[in-house]
């Protein structure tokens, strides 16, 4: 479900909560505003398609700089929910990059972090909760796609 991408705040932040929407809306609002972006953009878009690929990513929320208004976020943060019956070495060996977190951040200068959906509702939305909290304690927006 694709709901429309809200204003950003006065520090240039989303508004606190889970703003779902599809790939074509991420990129033209956050893709494409010079040259950092377009490169994390790039690597993003790479993510996408590996955790597509891996067959096993239920919910992907991409949370921090890159979802700001800040003109250079320096890398993208995502957190990816996959299904319970997860194990890595049953995953495409090309996605499993996606699944070691010093890999990826070296290959696609991201910080993905990673949870099977049996965790529960609870701690899946307290780890949301903790990536959506600025380093000065405010919440704010992640997106999902």
């Amino acid at each position: 479900m694709s709901e429309k991408i809200p204003d950003f705040d006065a520090d240039g932040d989303l508004p606190p909560g889970i703003h779902h929407i599809s790939g074509e809306e991420l990129w033209a609002r956050f893709g494409n505003r010079g040259l950092q972006r377009t490169f994390v953009s790039e690597c993003l878009r790479k993510i996408i398609d590996l955790a597509t690929i891996s067959g096993k990513v239920e919910r992907l929320i991409i949370f921090g700089s890159y979802v700001t208004k800040k003109p250079e976020p320096g890398d993208v943060d995502l957190l990816l929910i996959v299904s319970a019956d997860f194990k890595i070495e049953e995953v495409h060996q090309e996605a499993r990059i996606l699944f070691d977190h010093q890999c990826a951040e070296r290959e696609f200068n991201a910080h993905i972090f990673w949870l099977r959906n049996n965790v529960g509702r609870q701690v899946i939305d307290g780890f949301i909760n903790v990536y959506a909290t600025s380093r000065n304690g405010k919440l704010r927006g992640v997106i999902e796609l």
